[in-house]
């Protein structure tokens, strides 16, 4: 008995003096990276595609604008790879043609920056001599266009569908349609995001979504984003490498000024479409 108290006191001594401080060690710094925009998080969601060996290469069959790969790595999972020189050149006026799959990456980036979770690790590599795009591939997502009407009523996907609205006002998409989202669970998942980062600084008109009351979460991380200059930094020279000055502005510009109407109104504005 007494040998089997000495035992326990041990244990509970090894907990308190040494388990007890390590966990709180990591808990610190799960804290701290949840404070602030950092490159690190990112680096180790996009090491699966990034560097893992691949497996085999297959090029898909269909009625796609632009080329569409998939690749399958070694260590089992899949993703989508758009080379840039599959790109169809002429599908809108002001984005070019070739620089598609460097606007995929930035709309990741912009994710990650405002914490919404919603794009799939997206990151730039060449693959048989080709250079796009690499976006992680969700599987047994369904398309949006999968999801039934009494889902879409919910509140958990009508705070997600807002917060993917958001996403694309401030990036500038001009693409997402029904085919150009995906979920799986309760959960939704913004991909096809190439046509994005105009130069233009109004909003995008094409929605019915303007004067909805937007989720209290997404309002909340607008507020600390605007006001994140150290991030708002890192981001604008991550942003550098993959779109022009004039289209980097214009993104800033939008953040600010939807941040703003956010925190002002809890909405967008129908009338902000005219800024």
């Amino acid at each position: 008995m007494a040998t089997f108290l000495i035992g326990l006191f041990l244990m509970s001594s090894l907990y308190l003096l040494v388990i007890c401080p390590i966990k709180q060690g990591l808990k610190t710094q799960i804290h701290k990276k949840e404070r602030g925009f950092s490159t690190e998080t990112m680096f180790f969601e996009e090491i699966g595609i990034s560097e893992s060996e691949i497996k085999s290469v297959h090029k898909c069959s269909g009625n796609f604008s632009n080329q569409i790969v998939i690749v399958k790595f070694h260590n089992g999972i899949s993703a989508i790879f758009k080379p840039s020189e599959g790109e169809c050149a002429h599908l809108r006026k002001n984005i070019k043609g070739g620089t598609y799959y460097r606007r995929e990456r930035a709309a990741y980036l912009v994710d990650k920056f405002l914490g919404l979770n919603i794009v799939p690790p997206t990151t730039i590599r060449d693959i048989e001599g080709k250079t796009g795009s690499l976006q992680l591939f969700i599987e047994e997502a369904k398309e949006g266009i999968n999801l039934r009407f009494e889902q879409q009523e919910t509140e958990i996907f009508k705070d997600q569908l807002l917060i993917m609205w958001v996403l694309d006002l401030l990036i500038s998409n001009s693409d997402r349609h029904v085919c150009n989202w995906l979920f799986l669970g309760n959960r939704i998942f913004a991909i096809d995001n190439g046509l994005s980062f105009t130069e233009e600084r109004n909003l995008l008109n094409s929605s019915e979504q303007y004067d909805e009351e937007l989720p209290e979460s997404l309002i909340e991380k607008l507020e600390k984003r605007i006001n994140d200059k150290i991030g708002k930094n890192i981001l604008k020279e991550l942003l550098k490498k993959l779109l022009s000055e004039e289209e980097i502005s214009a993104f800033f510009y939008r953040l600010d000024y939807i941040g703003k109407l956010a925190m002002d109104y809890k909405r967008i504005p129908f009338w902000a479409r005219e800024n």
